[in-house]
């Protein structure tokens, strides 16, 4: 995302000016965030990813995470520490080579690293798994996890397969031209994050204005009080001169007084709303994830949504099964369980996760049987009912904004 883009709408007042002025930005305020949450609502703990100078696979000479790291909010009393990452990726352009990279880790899980685009890719993947999602499910206890996610090609390196597998990954890819319709970050959680964000932004504008109408009030207040009392001394200059002088000295005062113009209008002081900084853009995105995982609702919400894609059971009967047919074509679902309803937006084409999560679960179940005296065993996917919340379903999915 590029945050503190100007809001989609400004006023204009009718006279004066017929364009708003634009605020300035920074390009340099961009930031990737890496987001997945699971089956029962939970949320992984964010990655940023911010600019840095160059495309260097060695970053030692880079200061851009040393200089966050010295800024007020991430520090290390702040619960920031930094750290190194390294390990052979290959590219494209290059093939196999080795990448080490400076990152910030916050005691929530939280992790900032540097990239020369901000965007997301191998070495950034192999990143977020060894640093985010393995240690979640180290925690969790469960041997292993069904990851989902899009068809993006820095997903399914060679070195990204390796490291999945390394830390026992499942993987699946939703079909391709689908995450609209089958992506639960896209439906349930980028729209609102980016609402979040932009009303900041507005709310910035907004107190900064305010501010600024308040001097140029001031400004024209002061500025008439000195136009007053300058009228008032000219005519009491004038008074005294005509005294001194006669009617004669009056009638000159007077005609001086005919000709002399107003005073020019106040200048207004200029218009300059501080740029929004990468780390208003860091701050704003963690207030919002917090919010959002403080809120029972929310968490309520994404639960139906990994039901009606069909990622976690529906119900008791199982997965929600879907007609093979086009993603334009809308058409009807085969009839589901009574309980759960749909509408329009529910319409899913030519994808179906029972046979594959069922084939997890079936195999989990089979070991856990065999570790049961020493308890041991976990399960693949992560599913609810295994911590007692409910259905069972995928542990995580994630989505890059």
């Amino acid at each position: 995302m590029s945050w503190g883009l100007n809001p989609l709408f400004q006023f204009v007042p009718m006279e004066g000016k017929s364009r708003a002025q634009v605020p300035d930005n920074d390009a340099t305020s961009r930031l990737t965030v890496m987001l997945a949450c699971n089956g029962s609502g939970g949320h992984a703990p964010a990655a940023f990813i911010i600019k840095c100078s160059g495309p260097s696979p060695d970053q030692e000479t880079m200061r851009v995470i040393n200089s966050l790291h010295c800024k007020e909010g991430f520090t290390t009393a702040d619960g920031w520490k930094m750290g190194w990452w390294e390990g052979m990726v290959d590219t494209k352009a290059d093939g196999n080579r080795k990448f080490r990279r400076q990152y910030l880790h916050h005691a929530d899980g939280r992790v900032i690293w540097a990239q020369h685009k901000a965007y997301m890719d191998s070495c950034g993947m192999c990143m977020w798994i060894d640093l985010v999602m393995a240690p979640l499910k180290l925690k969790s206890g469960r041997k292993r996890w069904l990851l989902v996610w899009d068809s993006c090609s820095s997903h399914m390196t060679t070195s990204v397969k390796a490291k999945l597998a390394s830390h026992g990954f499942d993987v699946e890819q939703l079909p391709v031209n689908m995450t609209d319709i089958l992506q639960v970050m896209d439906l349930v959680i980028n729209g609102p994050l980016k609402r979040y964000t932009r009303r900041e932004r507005a709310l910035g504008l907004y107190n900064y204005f305010q501010e600024w109408r308040a001097e140029a009030q001031q400004q024209q207040v002061t500025a008439a009080a000195a136009a007053a009392a300058a009228a008032q001394q000219q005519q009491v200059t004038a008074a005294a001169a005509a005294a001194a002088a006669g009617s004669a000295g009056s009638n000159a005062a007077g005609s001086a007084g005919l000709k002399s113009k107003p005073p020019p209008p106040p200048m207004l002081p200029p218009y300059e709303p501080p740029r929004p900084t990468l780390i208003d853009g860091l701050q704003c995105v963690s207030r919002a994830l917090a919010a959002f995982q403080a809120d029972e609702s929310f968490t309520e919400g994404i639960k139906r949504c990994f039901k009606k894609v069909g990622l976690v059971p529906a119900s008791a009967a199982g997965f929600l099964r879907y007609p093979d047919s086009h993603k334009a074509a809308r058409p009807n679902l085969l009839p589901p369980p009574k309980e759960i309803e749909f509408s329009a937006g529910d319409i899913i084409d030519n994808f179906v996760f029972e046979k594959l999560v069922a084939d997890v679960f079936h195999n989990v179940r089979l070991d856990e049987g065999r570790k049961a005296e020493e308890g041991s065993g976990g399960a693949v996917a992560g599913s609810a009912a295994d911590s007692g919340e409910g259905s069972g379903g995928v542990e995580w999915m994630w989505q890059e904004l």
